[in-house]
């Protein structure tokens, strides 16, 4: 290891990491209460946001626990959470989005059939209402079953 380090060349620059900056004073947002420590929380119940001292829940006190008003079942709820509406077709309808709020009476393109204008998708279904789903085998992927059901001597597929 010692001729590893002798070989190599010394350093044209010198590294040097970053400062410590001073630690920042706490924000003056009320008077913090102690908490208890861990085997003294008997007759602890943490009820307000200043019990909790800026954390999590306390699991080992078996009381309702709402930590920074997380939820607390009599707290104003605001609605900004979506459902999540699927189509018929069962993909995500993501303009359930747009339609909410000042949008909620607004007609919203957010499919790629809206480029597609209505007379078109209106005579492409009427060409072929009964049309099957599924792509017919196209005869290039049936010639090598043929060449190998022929190998094993299976009877012949039609062309």
């Amino acid at each position: 290891m010692a001729a590893l380090l002798s070989s190599l060349p010394q350093p044209t620059q010198r590294y040097v990491g970053p400062v410590a900056a001073a630690a920042p004073e706490p924000a003056a947002s009320g008077p913090v209460k102690e908490v208890p420590p861990y085997l003294k929380r008997s007759k602890f119940v943490p009820r307000r946001d200043e019990d909790f001292g800026g954390g999590g829940a306390f699991p080992e006190i078996h009381v309702a626990q709402y930590p920074l008003g997380m939820g607390r079942p009599d707290a104003v709820r605001s609605s900004k959470t979506l459902a999540l509406t699927v189509s018929n077709s069962g993909e995500v309808a993501y303009d359930a989005l747009l339609r909410q709020g000042s949008n909620k009476g607004k007609v919203v393109h957010a499919d790629h059939l809206a480029l597609v204008p209505k007379v078109d998708r209106l005579t492409n279904e009427v060409r072929d209402p009964d049309a099957p789903r599924t792509a017919q085998r196209p005869a290039a992927h049936a010639a090598p079953a043929r060449a190998f059901n022929k190998h094993l001597g299976r009877p012949r597929l039609p062309p």
